[in-house]
């Protein structure tokens, strides 16, 4: 299976990529692009004015790295790839989602919309609010991410809810997907073991190194524009 590059911005410029992401991770295709139609609206390049987080999946420089460090060489990414790079962030976006998904199912606790707040929050904030009273002011919980996302923890002056905001999450994921005319429906949270079972270019076959990935190095060239919710999904975890 190859990730192939991003042709620019929009989601037919970035639906083969993340279709493709999702088959090699195992993921629902639509639920991956969902996220990726909330979080960057199919801009490979985009990043946040709030924060370091960049690209399809928006993933801050730590967390990128963390990804990186953990699953580059599965999937055959160069060390040193950017988050701008649409191939490299749709797998490990992908794969972000995946693990959260696996954490989640330990809890029972597996909507799309439960998905995205792990994406949203981390998987540590996503536990906490699963776990917590459900009419508890959200902000209450988790005052820095609140601080930096009015929008979603505040209706006009007004606090949500721990349910009221998992909603709102949800509703806003739909929306995007639909309003971006992405035409997979977001389906299941399960996961599936995925289709990674091709090496990386110039690697040799090596029984200790299964399941990498033909990686497209290509790159969407262009500048990033403003992310006009500034999230902080997997910056905040308590």
């Amino acid at each position: 299976g190859q990730v192939p590059a991003s042709k620019g911005n929009g989601w037919l410029n970035n639906k083969e990529t993340i279709l493709a992401a999702a088959r090699i991770v195992g993921v629902d295709p639509g639920l991956l692009a969902g996220m990726a139609a909330q979080e960057s609206a199919f801009q490979p390049t985009i990043r946040s004015k709030n924060s370091s987080a960049t690209g399809l999946f928006q993933f801050i420089k730590s967390t990128w790295e963390e990804q990186m460090s953990k699953y580059a060489s599965k999937f055959g990414i160069p060390a040193g790839t950017p988050p701008t790079n649409a191939a490299a962030n749709a797998l490990l976006g992908a794969q972000f989602i995946k693990d959260n998904l696996t954490e989640l199912a330990r809890i029972g606790k597996t909507t799309p919309g439960d998905a995205y707040l792990a994406h949203f929050l981390g998987i540590g904030g996503a536990k906490k609010f699963l776990a917590a009273n459900q009419n508890t002011s959200a902000a209450s919980l988790n005052p820095k991410a609140a601080k930096a996302n009015q929008s979603i923890f505040y209706n006009g002056g007004r606090a949500r809810s721990v349910a009221e905001v998992r909603q709102h999450l949800t509703q806003l994921m739909y929306n995007k997907h639909k309003q971006l005319g992405v035409d997979v429906p977001i389906g299941g949270t399960g996961v599936t073991q995925g289709s990674s079972n091709q090496l990386a270019p110039g690697q040799k076959p090596d029984s200790a190194k299964t399941g990498n990935v033909v990686f497209n190095m290509g790159q969407q060239a262009g500048e990033g524009v403003r992310n006009a919710i500034g999230k902080v999904h997997n910056k905040v975890t308590g």
